[in-house]
């Protein structure tokens, strides 16, 4: 039995970081080989770091001005014609705004030739006004397509090229880059020819919400063949600052540079030109004005001052309208919140820097893997456990630190992916291992402990130390008083019956006070005290349980008192001899057979001093007398001389209960 636990322990040694390390191995090639597979789980990280973050402050000189219930209930449901909107154009630029953007599209040829010239007309004298149009992407270097029937191809071919050629910017793109890409001129719904030249800037609303449809980045920018279109909130800047396409480029350390007064602002993006937006609300967090107070007639002396140097965005936001979408701060958020968040990070400089997870999170939390999995077999379980719960809750908090306080959006899946399953792979053999180790514990004592005292030892986790060695133990030798006499004229049934009783009674008086049975010695036994179990005070528990067995020897020759036997009707005596000392115990034989045992010469001592013994007492050394004190009356000292020993030993003893005091010999050899 023994021979086949341990070759079952070696096999979980090794075959469970073999599994733990093929796991951090397979893990880390799939994220190499996908690493975008599992976005999602990373951006419900950010979402819940993003929850527990202080908003950012919101840009001042971004202002709403929206097409909301009270502006539909007075002028009707959206679009309206384009002399509204020239309206508002002109009104903006009464009250002194600095920028006009409108997050609505003019594609589409209006109501009437009239009103499109009204609109046409105020964008051109207002100057600063920044419409929007809708792009068709895709990520891979596709031809622009010209789709539609005869006349609409020629409608969008000289919308293509009034956009390409007023609109667009040029800009070195380097190779790191892989921008988003114009594919179909039809699905991008250009606005109208005039409005595109008559713009001051123009700039794309295309909407790129994550797998789950949330929008938590936008793209600055997107490519038509050589050139690039800027998003809306780009095109913002560029009237509100008044740049010029030479002031802003993509460099090659990931981030859009803007060049503001001979100082460069640099807004981090991704490899297709993202940027994170730091969302800082969404409603009362922005100044928004209904659309009626910017067409109202009604005096108001600080109506003006309102959108005076302001960026003023114009979108719908009633209700019905379908320009609503799902953000990290609410499932039905106008659209048109998407641009002010935009502006926002980049005027207000709140960044967030998001950090690719492959290759360095993987690798860094396979070696980890690896490193835990061949140490873990070394560890106690429950530190084990606590090492690992620690490694990920403390990556966990990094990553919830680093955004807190630097805004680095560190993704926590891919690291926790890699290292939490190995971790636990490790965690589950060590406890296989400990299993087996308490299985083999318990079969390599459960000779020499009581079923409690093992059971309790075994369901704790506590790890017994069975390696030989070295240390101060108590020893007690048991001895019957004449006992080969009796034997020699007693059946051996009787003899049989009556030892077994013995022993079931001395090994019941050891096992309640913790201590080891070593070995049956024919009609005596020896029994130690302080290992494998530790106690306080071994000496006591040895001398107690002495005690204990001359008592259940006297109820025993009460039992045998009406037996019929006369030799077990007069009483049978035990001699018991105690002795503390450094000992040498543990595992000691052949590959055969292995005893858990004591050695050394205070073993040997303990076994002669037992000869000593009163019949029916017990005698002790020194030693022991001192560990125990005054908690146990003992006569002495004596000093007495056994065999193996060239010098006098101190003792004491304890008489019998129901015995005069005999005389013991000073010196004696066995």
């Amino acid at each position: 039995m023994g021979s086949q636990t341990e070759l079952k322990k070696r096999q979980v040694s090794f075959l469970v970081p073999a599994f733990s390390i093929a796991w951090c191995v397979a893990s880390v090639a799939l994220f190499f080989f996908f690493p975008e597979a599992f976005d999602a789980i990373n951006n419900r990280f950010y979402d819940w770091k993003m929850s527990l973050c202080k908003r950012p402050e919101t840009a001042p000189q971004v202002v709403h001005a929206d097409v909301d219930d009270d502006a539909i209930a007075k002028y009707g449901l959206w679009p309206w014609d384009r002399a509204m909107s020239a309206k508002i154009v002109d009104r903006l630029a009464e009250f002194g705004a600095k920028a006009v953007v409108f997050d609505v599209l003019y594609t589409s040829e209006g109501k009437s030739p009239e009103s499109n010239k009204q609109l046409f007309e105020a964008m051109k004298k207002a100057g600063m006004v920044v419409p929007a149009v809708t792009m068709g992407t895709s990520e891979r270097a596709e031809p622009l397509v010209m789709v539609g029937e005869e006349n609409d191809e020629k409608r969008y071919h000289q919308r293509y090229n009034a956009l390409y050629d007023h609109q667009t910017w040029q800009a070195h793109i380097p190779a790191r880059y892989q921008l988003l890409r114009t594919k179909t001129l039809k699905n991008t719904f250009v606005p109208l020819e005039q409005i595109i030249v008559n713009s001051a800037a123009l700039g794309h609303i295309k909407a790129t919400p994550d797998s789950d449809g949330v929008h938590r980045k936008i793209p600055l920018f997107i490519r038509l063949e050589d050139r690039l279109v800027p998003s809306l909130c780009m095109a913002a800047l560029r009237v509100y600052w008044q740049l010029s396409p030479d002031d802003v480029r993509l460099s090659r350390e990931g981030a859009v540079e803007i060049i503001r007064e001979g100082r460069p602002v640099k807004i981090p993006v991704d490899s297709k030109g993202m940027m994170m937006i730091n969302w800082a609300g969404i409603w009362d967090e922005f100044k928004h004005y209904s659309v009626n107070d910017v067409l109202s007639d009604v005096p108001d002396t600080a109506r003006a001052s309102r959108y005076r140097g302001k960026i003023v965005i114009v979108g719908v936001t009633g209700t019905g309208s379908t320009d609503f979408g799902v953000t990290p701060l609410g499932a039905q958020s106008p659209l048109s919140r998407v641009h002010s968040n935009a502006l926002s990070t980049i005027m207000m400089e709140e960044f967030i820097v998001s950090v690719r997870a492959v290759p360095f999170l993987p690798v860094i939390a396979g070696i980890l893997g690896v490193l835990f999995a061949l140490t873990s077999t070394r560890l106690r379980l429950s530190l084990g456990i606590i090492i690992s719960v620690l490694v990920c809750a403390g990556f966990v908090g990094l990553c919830l630190l680093t955004y807190m306080f630097m805004r680095y959006d560190v993704p926590a899946f891919e690291f926790l992916a890699v290292f939490a399953p190995a971790a636990a792979i490790s965690l589950i053999g060590r406890a296989a291992s400990v299993e087996l180790q308490a299985y083999r514990t318990s079969k390599a004592l459960e000779r020499y402990l009581s079923p409690e005292l093992l059971s309790n030892i075994v369901n704790s986790g506590a790890e017994l130390d069975l390696s030989t060695k070295r240390r101060e133990l108590t020893v007690v030798f048991v001895d019957i008083q004449g006992f080969s006499t009796i034997s020699e004229t007693v059946e051996v049934e009787y003899i049989n019956q009556f030892l077994n009783d013995f022993f079931e009674r001395m090994t019941q008086a050891i096992f309640e006070h913790r201590g080891t049975v070593d070995k049956f010695l024919g009609d005596g036994l020896l029994a130690f005290f302080g290992d494998p179990v530790t106690l306080e005070n071994h000496a006591l528990a040895a001398v107690r349980a002495s005690l204990a067995m001359q008592e259940e020897m006297r109820q025993l020759n009460i039992k045998y008192a009406t037996s019929g036997i006369a030799e077990f009707e007069k009483g049978v005596r035990i001699r018991i001899g105690i002795n503390t000392g450094h000992i040498i115990v543990g595992n000691v034989g052949s590959t055969r057979r292995v005893e858990y045992t004591v050695l050394g010469s205070a073993v040997n001592i303990a076994s002669r001093l037992q000869s000593l013994a009163p019949p029916g007492g017990v005698i002790m050394t020194a030693r022991t007398r001192g560990l125990i004190k005054d908690e146990i009356d003992c006569k002495g000292p004596d000093f007495v001389r056994v065999k193996g020993i060239d010098r006098d030993i101190e003792v004491f003893r304890i008489y019998p209960r129901s015995e005069g005091l005999t005389q013991m010999p000073t010196t004696f050899q066995t």
